[in-house]
């Protein structure tokens, strides 16, 4: 749940299927606002101890309206005792599990979570300063309770989530990829560059890339895995307005980490800004490093690059680490 703002500013998703629908308008809904800008909404059905939560993400990709939905029916919130999710495939599955906005558990400490996909994943409460924060797999999530005891407000990875009683409309589309951009100089061979510099509020930050040449022998089979990683997710269109069949950034990364790790490779995700040329701007971005060797070598299945070149500024291992970043100047400096 943390990550759908960076995939939805990397890729212009088809209509995925939400499971079948309530009756009557959302007895509450959660309104879903990027930068002040509202992005999406979670309505809310109650049904006796169960829930029906379904989430409508929009945005403008390539131009194109872009929309995202998905649904999942709770049955118990404190916690989930079982759960079907719709996202283009149903999945079924029991709990004890929580699903963060639904309810807050009573106790500190380790917990399962049910993510949006199904999965069940470690997390852990911790209570600081009177606020209350998640951290789960993909970063941290501070949730503050209303008066009722329930989340009221909540907030990660750059988003912020606000509970409302009643039914609020679909939000107009917003080009989110362009919302999180930043300036950025023109750079003619950013996409070949194996040096740059960059100034991160006052600290000045250097990539270096080595050749494809000064890779150890086993770069051939990582280059093959990237290349097996795009062919499999061509269905979807390329980030930030290239040609078809690059795929979500988010996508590719993780899938390469995946497929790397089945492999016998140490591999991890990264995450930060890219910049592209034609506008000239920085704008999230994910992709992946494995160890080759002795080092840590980018690899971007999303644009075909081993090693991934000098125009990757990575800032951290997700994108609750970029958000952190909000509000600081970034600067290319050079790319050669």
């Amino acid at each position: 749940m943390v990550w759908w703002w960076l995939s939805l500013a990397c890729s212009r998703d088809p209509w995925r299927g939400a499971g079948p629908s309530p009756d009557g308008p959302a007895d509450e809904t959660w309104t879903l606002s990027l930068r002040g800008h509202e992005v999406g909404v979670e309505r809310v059905w109650q049904e006796g101890d169960r829930q029906v939560r379904r989430t409508v993400l929009t945005a403008l990709a390539d131009g194109v309206e872009a929309t995202r939905r998905s649904q999942v029916r709770l049955e118990g919130t404190s916690p989930v005792r079982g759960f079907v999710v719709w996202d283009g495939t149903t999945v079924s599955g029991e709990g004890p599990a929580w699903w963060p906005l639904a309810a807050l558990p009573e106790v500190d400490g380790p917990l399962p979570l049910l993510g949006a996909d199904g999965a069940i994943t470690t997390g852990e409460l911790r209570r600081v300063d009177g606020e209350l924060e998640l951290l789960g797999p993909h970063g941290r999530t501070r949730l503050f309770p209303g008066p009722d005891g329930r989340p009221r407000t909540a907030q990660w990875a750059g988003v912020t989530a606000v509970r409302a009683d009643g039914d609020r409309p679909d939000p107009e589309p917003v080009d989110i990829a362009a919302l999180l951009a930043l300036p950025a100089p023109s750079f003619p061979a950013a996409r070949r560059a194996l040096v740059g510099r960059y100034r991160v509020g006052d600290e000045e930050v250097r990539v270096d890339v080595p050749t494809f040449a000064e890779l150890p022998p086993e770069a051939e089979r990582v280059r093959e895995l990237a290349r097996e990683v795009d062919a499999d997710l061509r269905d979807v269109a390329s980030p930030f307005g290239g040609t078809a069949g690059s795929g979500d950034c988010t996508e590719h990364a993780l899938l390469f980490v995946r497929r790397a790790t089945e492999a016998g490779l140490e591999a991890r995700t990264l995450a930060g800004y890219l910049v592209t040329v034609d506008p000239p701007a920085l704008v999230l971005h994910a992709w992946a490093e494995v160890r080759l060797g002795d080092r840590w070598v980018g690899v971007d299945p999303a644009l075909g690059q081993l090693p991934a070149d000098a125009g990757h500024l990575p800032v951290g291992r997700w994108t609750d680490e970029i958000a952190a970043l909000d509000g600081t100047p970034v600067e290319v400096l050079e790319l050669r």
